[in-house]
């Protein structure tokens, strides 16, 4: 896994190797989360992606809360909707 951060955002991004030479010898990215730091509220929010790459808000965790959390929550992935 890598991580890309842009302003206040944190994204989560799976990388897989080419699998099939047809379509190129180019790595895909895949985003499995985001965290999103409210300053404000001085907490993070965190949000998954669907199959299109369209980032929603993560339910089962309430907003504003420490990084720390949100990283363990993406970690323990009690709901499978992350990586699946």
């Amino acid at each position: 896994m890598r991580h890309r951060v842009r302003g206040r955002t944190v994204t989560i991004v799976e990388q897989r190797p080419p699998w099939d030479a047809e379509l190129g010898s180019e790595w895909t990215d895949s985003p499995q989360a985001r965290m999103k730091y409210d300053k404000q509220a001085a907490g993070w929010t965190l949000c998954w992606f669907d199959r299109n790459s369209r980032a929603h808000l993560y339910d089962d965790l309430e907003p504003n809360q420490p990084i720390e959390r949100l990283l363990a929550e993406y970690d323990d992935e009690p709901t499978c909707i992350f990586t699946g």
